[in-house]
């Protein structure tokens, strides 16, 4: 899945100029970010359970009992490539210049269309093992949430080389795994691909909140709390890879 990192890098220049000089400072900053922060997590919490929400309750994708056609099976994979297809689309034109309305409705559908896709999930996965990886989400996102304030709170920057190796990382991740998938050897490796994809977007949090600690986003909440959500998304389906089985 996708990540605005590098779209904000390259085209908005609006970072706080100097570092913190002493850890007590971050204090000041987080004072001063608290209102962006709360509607970060405001909109981030109304897109994640509307994601929830739509994934729990679609059947776009469930496959019946006594349903062998290929017709049918090549039809819902043309459905999902074409919503993977519009989910870009949508990512990219969230970060052009409109108003925040606007924005919020493209934002909303974004969330709309994930949760369509990942609705096969609980005939995967079940319900309880679902709401287990939730869970565990939340706990690791907290947790390198905290970790970014801490390494801000150093005075420490993460900037461009940060970014692009962890999309360069990312990059080989994904044809790493598509490699293995083509192979039909990806069953035998998923836990180890859930681990390292786990590790990559940990780092995208540290890195996206170290990115909206120090630049001006001029009250765009949206941008951030994007970043935030793909970020969880992610967390999410490679928590849902270790726990369980493909």
């Amino acid at each position: 899945m996708a990540n605005t990192s590098l779209y904000n890098s390259l085209f908005s220049n609006r970072i706080m100029k100097g570092g913190l000089s002493k850890p007590l400072d971050i204090f000041t900053l987080l004072n001063m970010k608290k209102e962006l922060f709360i509607m970060i997590f405001l909109n981030l919490i109304l897109q994640v359970t509307i994601t929830y929400y739509i994934m729990m309750n679609a059947n776009l994708f469930t496959k019946e009992k006594n349903d062998k056609s290929n017709k049918n099976i090549n039809e819902k994979i043309m459905i999902k490539f074409f919503l993977f297809i519009l989910l870009f689309v949508l990512i990219f034109i969230i970060n052009m210049p409109m108003p925040s309305w606007i924005r919020f409705t493209v934002f909303s559908l974004i969330s709309v269309i994930f949760g369509v896709i990942l609705s096969n999930l609980k005939n995967i996965y079940g319900v309880e093992i679902i709401r287990a990886a939730i869970l565990s989400t939340i706990g690791i996102f907290f947790t390198f949430l905290f970790i970014g304030i801490a390494i801000v709170s150093f005075g420490i920057k993460l900037g461009m080389k940060t970014l692009l190796f962890l999309l360069a990382a990312l990059l080989l991740f994904i044809i790493t795994k598509i490699v293995f998938m083509f192979a039909g050897n990806y069953s035998n490796y998923v836990k180890s691909f859930a681990v390292i994809g786990l590790s990559i977007f940990a780092a995208f949090i540290i890195y996206d909140t170290n990115i909206i600690l120090r630049r001006d986003y001029q009250g765009d909440f949206i941008t951030a709390s994007l970043d935030y959500y793909l970020d969880i998304l992610n967390t999410f389906t490679n928590i849902l890879q270790f726990g369980g089985s493909e």
